[in-house]
Formats: structure tokens, sequence, C-alpha cells
């Protein structure tokens, strides 16, 4: 799937086979991280609820057959704009840092 986000200067990027995981800290469904593939590391997680969030909504599907519908506006744009990681630990050193300290 490909991904569209904006640059450093504002700017449409395109990237070819990129996805968003969508965080929860602390239940704030703001905190978001993307990340692309990293080249010889294939990262494989299986999780038993499927969670979709929704720019201001998180929409839980339980396998109880439950949905648990979240809704927060916060004012405050959860985006960073950050490199691209080449190694599995050049992605963790990444980790919380803001556009500034680029």
């Amino acid at each position: 799937m490909d991904g569209c986000f904006a640059g450093h200067n504002g700017t449409p990027v395109n990237m070819p086979n990129v996805f968003c995981i969508f965080e929860r800290y602390t239940g704030d469904i703001m905190w978001r991280h993307t990340e692309t593939l990293i080249p010889g590391k294939v990262i494989r997680e299986v999780r038993p609820e499927v969670t979709l969030v929704a720019r201001m909504a998180s929409i839980e599907f339980k396998q109880s057959g439950s949905i648990n519908v979240t809704v927060g506006l916060t004012g405050l744009l959860g985006v960073m704009v950050g490199e691209t990681a080449k190694t599995e630990s050049h992605a963790k050193i990444r980790l919380g840092v803001a556009q500034a300290d680029l």
C-alpha cells in the first residue's frame, strides 16, 4: 500500500509500500508512529483485536463481538517528520526525536 504525507516543507511526499501504526499511549489516540520497511528485518506481530483509528476516533473490534468507540480532540497536530531508519538499532534511536532535532 502506498502512503502520502506532508514533507518537512509541507509538500506531499509519496512513498511506496508503507503503512501507519496507531499506538495508544495512555488512551491518547493522537500518538501515532510510522515506519517503513527496514531492509533484512521481517516484523511480525499477532494481536487478538483489530483497532481502527481515523483522525479523531478510535474504533476497537473485540473478539467478543463488541465494538468500542472512543472520540478525542486535543487541538494539537500529532504529526512528526523523521528520516528513514536503515537498521533496527537506528529505528530505536529515532524514536521520540522531534522535527527540530533532525
